[in-house]
């Protein structure tokens, strides 16, 4: 089975926890797990097999998880465990470290030695559930040698900026879309964890001379891809700064996106019209100006967005407006809207007065506001 959801909601309140250490210990490694909330136990777990690795999905009340000498003896999948905390921070021991893992960071355990996991008591009344993304991987399909991810063991590594935020977005898109993945589908993806996993780890122990070259040019790209997405709000955002921000060559950066359907500057203009095409079906910015939302994505032109907009979609941006509205269409309802949503606050583009705008094909979108980035990996 590639995907499985399981919750302890129809259960008894009394019979959840026994309930969780039997599924949890049977999803992830076995441990010794024990709680203050016995009597008030509340989690579900989502498991998605993605060839020879596993992603897990678990939200639970406040745990603690004990992996012993003897639980290994009796059964170790050698595998490694990454954690991403999602909600609420964990604590981690194992091999004399202890750290405390943050929301929004990865810490690396191993299932061949001895460890204790805990939520931290945050004291006062009232609790929150942690919610936590496991990927599991073998100890044998990385290109790197125990020896050396080892080193990585219980350290706390950001999943919010560069190699880390691209594996860690990779991770929840792919927990997100679970229930809709077929076998196949999941074991190509599951090629990618562990590739992308795999530049994490070489990253943080300065080894990315290790990896195979489609892997690093593979990584390179995403944490391009995932630049471009984070300044799109910027009118300029021509390929050579971005070449630059990464320290490469302008042709390079043009041979890393050839095998794609778009250029680099037709990536930018893509992106762009679909994060406004998603802000105009969004019937919460119903009453905020179309002007105003293409300036939010970078359009300090309202003429040439105008343009654009119609040469893509084949309507008037107020057309398309109209049509969401008497439609009853919402953003969230699919992925036929593009990926331009993410139900965040609207933000008023605080660029200043839009100059005389010029046309441009290096991914800008008009107008000759300042030229820095705020957003990088």
């Amino acid at each position: 089975m590639t995907y499985s959801f399981q919750h302890g909601d129809d259960l008894p309140r009394e019979e959840r926890f026994d309930w969780w250490c039997e599924v949890s210990n049977r999803t992830v490694s076995p441990a010794r797990v024990s709680s203050e909330y016995v009597n008030d136990f509340s989690a579900h777990l989502e498991t998605l097999a993605l060839g020879g690795a596993r992603l897990t999905s678990l939200v639970f009340s406040p745990v603690r998880a004990q992996r012993t000498a003897a639980l290994i003896n009796s059964s170790d999948p050698e595998e490694y465990e990454l954690v991403l905390a999602v909600q609420r921070e964990q604590r981690i021991a194992q091999e004399r470290r202890d750290i405390l893992l943050a929301a929004g960071e990865f810490a690396l355990r191993s299932t061949s030695r001895p460890y204790d996991c805990r939520t931290p008591d945050r004291g006062g009344p009232g609790r929150e559930d942690s919610r936590v993304l496991t990927l599991q991987l073998p100890r044998g399909v990385l290109p790197l040698g125990s020896d050396r991810v080892d080193r990585l063991l219980v350290r706390n590594m950001s999943a919010t900026h560069g190699t880390g935020a691209v594996l860690a977005d990779f991770l929840r898109s792919v927990a997100r879309q679970g229930p809709a993945l077929t076998p196949v589908a999941a074991q190509r993806i599951g090629a990618t964890a562990v590739e992308l996993a795999a530049s994490v780890f070489a990253h943080h122990l300065d080894a990315d001379a290790e990896l195979p070259p489609e892997a690093r040019h593979r990584m390179l790209l995403a944490r391009i891809e995932r630049f471009i997405e984070e300044n799109l709000p910027h009118p300029h955002l021509p390929p050579a700064a971005i070449a630059a921000h990464h320290h490469i060559s302008l042709r390079f950066l043009h041979a890393l996106f050839r095998a794609r359907q778009r250029t680099v500057a037709a990536t930018i203009r893509h992106r762009r019209l679909e994060r406004c095409r998603a802000d105009l079906a969004d019937a919460r910015w119903r009453a905020v100006p179309i002007q105003a939302i293409a300036a939010r994505w970078g359009y300090t032109d309202a003429a040439g967005f105008g343009r654009a907009f119609r040469a893509a979609y084949g309507m008037a941006p107020s057309d398309f407006r109209h049509r969401a509205d008497r439609d009853g269409q919402r953003l969230s309802r699919g992925p036929g809207w593009g990926p331009g949503g993410s139900g965040a606050a609207y933000r008023r583009h605080e660029s200043g007065r839009a100059p005389r705008s010029r046309r441009a094909d290096d991914g800008s979108a008009g107008g000759s506001g300042p030229r820095r980035f705020l957003r990088g990996s």
